[in-house]
């Protein structure tokens, strides 16, 4: 890099937490797992998160009578570009099958056409399991950048702080 242009310890460590502070978020918010049951016997379906760390929450529950199908809604963001999600249709309203959307519509085109053929059948169970994995990986990574980041900042970070302590000490 040009003289001036380079980006000092202080820049780098900056950097640093912020990469490493962004991919533990996406890890943390969007990397978990989602799965629906649904069970006949028992007239329930159940859609749990599993964290990164393996904890599962029921995030909603509801009688699988109450179900009538399931759909894939598109959204188009600013830049143009589309995403999808799939959304349960009950007779308590639309309930998202997670959190977050995607840009894989055959993914969410395949577990909608499983739901509406699994409430149009006498199937007894129906599994459906949307993975986080993509996300971890590109939080980890986006994590990893920003913690070797943070590495190389430390050497320039240390001969800052001794020149500050020399020069505040008056030798």
């Amino acid at each position: 890099m040009a003289k001036g242009k380079q980006g000092g310890p202080v820049t780098l460590f900056i950097m640093g937490v912020i990469f490493t502070g962004v991919g533990l978020a996406a890890v943390y918010y969007f990397g978990h797992d989602i799965e629906l049951t649904c069970r006949r016997a028992v007239n329930k379906c159940v859609i749990e998160k599993t964290s990164v760390f393996g904890d599962k929450n029921v995030e909603e529950s509801f009688r699988l009578s109450s179900l009538a199908g399931a759909e894939v809604i598109e959204k188009r963001d600013s830049e143009g570009d589309y995403t999808y999600k799939v959304m349960l249709i009950t007779d308590e309203g639309r309930i998202p099958l997670s959190g977050y959307s995607s840009s894989d519509r055959s993914s969410h085109n395949k577990n909608a056409r499983k739901i509406n053929n699994y409430v149009n059948s006498y199937t007894e169970s129906l599994e459906i399991e949307q993975s986080g994995t993509f996300i971890r990986i590109f939080g980890f990574v986006f994590a990893g950048i920003g913690g070797l980041l943070l590495l190389g900042s430390l050497g320039g970070l240390l001969k800052l702080v001794i020149l500050l302590f020399v020069m505040a000490s008056g030798r």
